[in-house]
């Protein structure tokens, strides 16, 4: 399958890239394009790169996060992207969407340039796929971006590199938010870097 997308729009807009090459599965296990419900729409249009989400349930926001991530694992070179979960299930159901999100992608994506050429690019190569580390890389270009997903119990990966994007899911039932979170963040440069923190309610001391 081929899938001709502007080619500006496919590297700047993530709601675009969504709605063309994020394929999910909905509450009654059917596959449909991630179009954003209302919810996701506003939180993409006010993300200011350090955000703190307080969140009612299944609006989808670890969902949003989570294509996110896969848009900037393949747009982005030398990105470094790291989700941690609060639980192993969750942990298990996120690399069970990253998965399926790949292997729905299109085989061949035609990239329409403003000068009106078309570059063919193939489905990206996914080089590492392991319980928590995933890497992928088009054949026709050096992306090198990696794709961390962890538990905040055993967060122990990817110590000393840079972190470009960091998602924490459910921080309110972290056990120990803190000792992630502190030499987590800097890691994330200032400037470039985006940190997105979400959870439900857990009571007052959450």
């Amino acid at each position: 399958m081929s899938v001709a997308l502007d080619a500006e729009k496919f590297y700047s807009d993530d709601k675009y890239f969504a709605k063309n090459l994020i394929t999910i599965q909905d509450r009654n296990s059917q596959s449909q394009y991630f179009t954003y419900n209302p919810a996701q729409d506003l939180l993409n249009q006010n993300l200011t790169g350090r955000d703190l989400v307080v969140k009612a349930g299944q609006l989808g926001i670890t969902t949003y996060f989570l294509a996110r991530a896969f848009k900037r694992a393949l747009t982005h070179p030398g990105f470094t992207n790291v989700i941690v979960a609060h639980t192993e299930d969750l942990t298990k159901r996120l690399l069970s969407k990253v998965n399926y999100i790949y292997n729905q992608f299109p085989e061949v994506i035609e990239l329409q340039m403003p000068d009106g050429s078309v570059i063919p690019t193939e489905k990206p190569i996914m080089k590492k796929d392991s319980e928590y580390l995933k890497s992928f890389e088009f054949p026709s270009l050096k992306i090198n971006s990696v794709f961390y997903i962890g538990t905040a119990r055993s967060y122990n990966f990817g110590r000393g590199e840079p972190i470009n994007t960091f998602h924490g899911s459910e921080i309110a039932f972290w056990p120990d938010p803190e000792h992630i979170l502190l030499p987590t963040l800097q890691r994330v440069p200032i400037n470039s870097g985006e940190v997105y923190l979400e959870s439900t309610p857990n009571g007052e001391g959450g």
